[in-house]
């Protein structure tokens, strides 16, 4: 870890943060009522005999379920909550190297402040413009939706819900391997209005990339390149690297490349009803959608595409194919070879005429696309994804694993509450890497002893690193999930929270009914210590099981809403139809503000099907009287006994 701050890191915050962000804490109570979720959301759609007889196999087994052991020391945990409550200080994970930075909360503001005053990449706003953005986007997609280029469905996914969306929201990564240590400004989309937009234009385009026969996909693809390739003593390898993509996309070129790209593609019908006209209205709508919010102020990136959104990486990667056809084919010497992954190059130039490509490709688009340059070093090796390729006497290629810099050697802890697969996974990928990376039998050894010495002090027992490693040579077959009745056809899956001696039987149970389950570590250390983003008012919280107290009595209503808590409150008290509102009718009480304790959110779940069970739950077992029905999911009474009393689902007093 790094420590940024002005105040001295303890020994207990030392050993709690370099264990990484990645790293799992063991849970202190069994997610009961997340695994009912799950296994209701499609035991739904199965055979009522069968689906009874599973509920009673996971009833069981919950009822077994132990917690298991803690995984941080009495000193860490306490070290855990101690960072958590610290308003002086943030943990924020670095830009590069798998590690947490510590910084004082002023100083982190004051960076990404300095970042943001940059007057030629962003504008301060006088407002939230999500309304103005709202509106135009509900316009078109009904227009959409009214020319059959998108079905109702569709059309109710792609809209914002309720009158409000959750503006995109900035925060800073710091460059731990820079001078002064800046910010990479970050957008996160996700839950704004455009997102949606953007993946469903995304999902339509991504099969425009990699036409042009510079792109490079994967590491894998590039080291298959390099087969047979050879580089003569006047030439040398060489990488360029693009400064700021994203932001240097001149987004009107960039979709004129696109509809170009678009008219050319044979395939566009079978993948989406929209013209490409509506495609590209769509696309300017995410691109221009820029705007964002950072410490409850507003602004807008005025050039460049949205960051954060889908669709850009792929609109990057479209846009620098046409760049780089262009360049090359107008190059006073072109390049002999030229592999391009998103803004990173690797070429074969003349060494004569290095600076000579440098600046032709830096002029082609003067003060909008610029490149930065790597040339060999001593051994004559340049670094590309996580190769470094070298010259071998006869000009043949040679290419051993690569780390930068700020590398920490630091994986998935062994000790990380995660599956033993994920972590025998984290062997077999780097062994795979090392196999497919390395080009002579020397270098491979090499990297396989340096692995085994990594893996070590990340805690992997010998047995563990023995089976990863050995199981790259073997072929494994199909990852697809085994179920008892082969003719069983899948039923779709679930995530659930990681728990050792719950999970595996867990998911052994609903693969006998076609569920394939899947699992999510429940509690990572940047989970729980790293929050730069603005919080969302109470009101403006979307995707909530909420409860509202009466003011004057002990009267309570559990409801939930996809929209703003706000919103959904105003209609309670507005309605005729309301509970709420009949109440303060009858009685002339008052109902609490949003603001207020007596307005709890119990729990917050995006997926609506989810939602609804886990509104069904707490209506169930907690009996709120104002409630005139069960919600809109039932929930089976086999539950009762493993949910009423150690289910999660206690709505917790309000003070007086």
């Amino acid at each position: 870890m790094v420590n940024l701050s002005k105040q001295d890191l303890t020994p207990a915050e030392k050993s709690l943060l370099s264990k990484g962000p990645k790293f799992a804490i063991s849970p202190s109570q069994i997610p009961k009522k997340e695994y009912v979720m799950c296994s209701e959301s499609k035991l739904k759609d199965i055979p009522a005999e069968k689906a009874d007889s599973t509920r009673s196999d996971i009833v069981k087994l919950l009822e077994r379920a132990k917690i298991p052991s803690p995984n941080l020391s009495k000193v860490e945990s306490k070290a855990l909550k101690g960072l958590k409550k610290d308003k002086n200080r943030m943990v924020l994970t670095a830009d590069k190297g798998n590690c947490f930075v510590v910084m004082d909360t002023v100083d982190y503001k004051n960076k990404c402040y300095a970042q943001l005053s940059d007057k030629k990449t962003y504008e301060k706003l006088p407002s939230d413009p999500t309304a103005k953005y709202q509106k135009k986007l509900c316009k078109m997609l009904k227009k959409f939706k009214d020319n059959g280029e998108i079905n109702e469905q569709t059309y109710k996914s792609l809209r914002p819900t309720g009158d409000y969306s959750t503006p995109p929201k900035f925060y800073g990564s710091p460059k731990i391997h820079k001078k002064e240590i800046p910010m990479r400004g970050i957008v996160s989309s996700i839950g704004s209005l455009a997102y949606k937009p953007a993946k469903h234009i995304a999902n339509i385009l991504k099969f425009l990339v990699g036409k042009s026969e510079h792109h490079v996909g994967s590491t894998k693809e590039f080291v298959n390149r390099l087969i047979g390739r050879i580089i003569g003593n006047s030439e040398s390898n060489v990488s360029y690297d693009v400064k700021a993509l994203f932001p240097s996309i001149p987004k009107d070129k960039a979709v004129q490349v696109t509809g170009k790209r678009l008219e050319e593609d044979n395939t566009l019908t079978e993948r989406t009803d929209m013209s490409i006209s509506s495609i590209l209205e769509l696309l300017e709508f995410c691109l221009d959608n820029t705007y964002f919010m950072f410490d409850g102020e507003f602004y807008i990136q005025t050039f460049g595409c949205a960051m954060g959104s889908p669709v850009s990486p792929i609109i990057a990667n479209i846009y620098m194919e046409y760049f780089e056809v262009e360049a090359i084919a107008t190059a006073p010497t072109p390049p002999k070879y030229w592999d391009r992954y998103v803004d990173d190059t690797w070429a074969v130039v003349l060494k004569d005429k290095l600076s000579e490509l440098f600046d032709h490709i830096n002029n082609k688009e003067k003060g909008v696309i610029e490149f930065t340059v790597e040339e060999p070093g001593v051994d004559g090796g340049v670094p590309f994804l996580d190769t470094y390729s070298t010259i071998g006497d006869n000009g043949e290629i040679i290419t051993k694993v690569y780390r930068k810099p700020t590398h920490t050697d630091l994986y998935l802890n062994w000790n990380s509450h995660h599956p033993i697969s994920a972590k025998l996974s984290v062997v077999r990928t780097l062994y795979h890497r090392a196999l497919t990376v390395c080009s002579t039998q020397d270098l491979l050894i090499e990297e396989k002893e340096y692995l085994r010495t990594v893996l070590r002090i990340n805690d992997y027992p010998e047995w563990a690193i023995q089976k990863g490693s050995r199981s790259i040579y073997k072929d494994t077959g199909s990852n697809a999930p085994r179920h008892n009745d082969p003719k069983e056809k899948p039923k779709g899956f679930v995530v659930v929270p990681y728990v050792s001696g719950l999970s595996e039987p867990y998911k052994r149970i609903l693969s006998t009914v076609g569920i394939q389950v899947y699992f999510k570590g429940a509690s990572t250390l940047k989970s729980l210590l790293c929050s730069p983003k603005d919080k969302d008012p109470k009101d403006k919280l979307q995707n909530v099981i909420y409860c509202i107290n009466c003011d004057q009595c002990e009267d309570k209503y559990v409801g939930e809403t996809g929209r703003t808590l706000g919103e959904r409150l105003n209609d309670h008290v507005r309605s005729a139809q309301s509970a709420i509102h009949n109440h303060i009718q009858q009685t002339g009480h008052s109902m609490p503000s949003v603001q207020d304790e007596g307005v709890q959110v119990l729990c917050r779940e995006s997926n609506v099907v989810y939602r609804k069970i886990l509104e069904a739950m707490y209506i169930k077992y907690n009996d709120p009287s104002l409630n005139r029905n069960v919600g809109k999911a039932d929930i089976p009474s086999v539950y009762d006994k493993v949910l009423r009393e150690e289910g999660g689902l206690s709505i917790p007093e309000v003070s007086e």
